[in-house]
């Protein structure tokens, strides 16, 4: 088994622990991830893991990390679903157009 050493290692372990929907580790690696390197891709990823994990108000925490770092339509999508879900209704919706204003053509 190949040996993760650096933060896109895990960022790449991250990504098919969850493409195979295991949010757990997904969310472990991540954050492995992100102690070797604090990258919006990483953040993005984590928000992502966490919501799908049903972690509405950490996700919400990532996002806006992510977000910080490099504005994004997916980040903006990922915490409009977030702010959805914990009833944040108009913020949601401003997060959502900010996603429609970068990038027109998500549904």
């Amino acid at each position: 088994m190949k040996q993760v050493q650096n933060s896109r290692d895990f960022f790449a372990l991250a990504i098919e622990k969850f493409q195979r929907k295991n949010y757990p580790e997904a969310i472990e690696a991540f954050n492995k991830s992100l102690l070797l390197n604090k990258d919006w891709q990483s953040y993005q990823g984590l928000g992502w893991a966490l919501a799908n994990a049903k972690q509405y108000p950490k996700a919400i925490d990532v996002f806006n990390q992510a977000l910080a770092l490099k504005e994004n339509w997916q980040s903006y999508q990922g915490l409009g679903w977030a702010l959805f879900h914990t009833l944040q209704g108009q913020s949601a919706i401003d997060a959502f157009n900010k996603s429609l204003t970068l990038h027109e053509n998500w549904q």
